[in-house]
């Protein structure tokens, strides 16, 4: 699967689980947005982009039950 939308480069990539038919990741990069994924869409367009980030982003933590921190 590939997805587009970061304008500059990934610098890490978090599955957030949810299993089944739900299989999330999300994406960081130095364009300063987390963008979340749908594994099982064909579509390569993000579910939702997290752009409150003031510089590059350069990690991602699941605070567990597949949320984001």
């Amino acid at each position: 699967q590939k997805w587009w939308g970061h304008t500059a480069r990934i610098e890490y990539v978090a599955c957030l689980g949810g299993g089944g038919e739900n299989e999330v990741y999300a994406s960081a990069s130095y364009d300063a947005t987390v963008r979340l994924w749908d594994a099982r869409s064909k579509s390569k367009e993000p579910l939702m982009i997290l752009d409150d980030a003031k510089d590059s982003v350069s990690c991602i933590s699941s605070g567990g039950k597949g949320v984001a921190q």
